[in-house]
């Protein structure tokens, strides 16, 4: 599990790293009417990693 664990975090860091220096505020959008509620594609690409990474260890947990 711990394997799995710190590969879904390098492959959020690479991510992150890989978009950090190529934002592009036209793909950005707010949550709500605030500058701090900024979420970028890098965010929504993270999460739905994430999820991924949950759904399939979820799975095996309970089979």
């Amino acid at each position: 599990m711990i394997d799995e664990l710190l590969e879904f975090m390098r492959a959020a860091g690479d991510i992150a790293r890989g978009t950090q220096n190529h934002l592009d505020m036209s793909h950005n959008f707010l949550k709500e009417d605030k500058v701090t509620s900024v979420v970028t594609q890098t965010d929504l690409e993270i999460s739905r990693l994430f999820k991924s990474f949950v759904e399939r260890r979820l799975r095996i947990w309970i089979t």
